[in-house]
């Protein structure tokens, strides 16, 4: 498959997202809901799971709600500057640095999916 942007937050896609889920292809008729496959991140894919939102509409706007709710429950990091970092121990250096990291990347994915 060839990879792109999630359509739902941006990041790399690395899954097909079947819209409606493949699960209810069976009973949906393809003239209500026409069949589609977009790209999307493994988190967003995974988070939709077999929920009936039928329509991509519905699914970004699930998504949004899904990122909002992430970002909600963020404990906000002052802002730390490479001088400061220094002065932490190498352990601690790196988790601090992961948890910037993580929080950058859950606010560029809310971020997008508001758009």
């Amino acid at each position: 498959m060839k990879l792109g942007e999630c359509v739902y937050c941006g990041e790399l896609g690395n899954t097909k997202d079947h819209i409606p889920a493949s699960f209810y292809r069976s009973v949906l008729s393809p003239y209500h809901y026409p069949f589609h496959e977009v790209v999307a991140c493994r988190e967003c894919n995974c988070a939709i799971g077999g929920k009936p939102l039928h329509t991509l509409a519905e699914r970004q706007l699930w998504i949004r709600f899904y990122w909002a709710r992430k970002v909600e429950k963020l404990k906000p990091l002052k802002p730390w500057t490479n001088a400061e970092l220094m002065t932490l121990r190498p352990t601690l250096r790196r988790k601090l640095r992961r948890k910037l990291n993580i929080e950058g990347k859950l606010r560029r994915r809310y971020t997008f999916s508001q758009r």
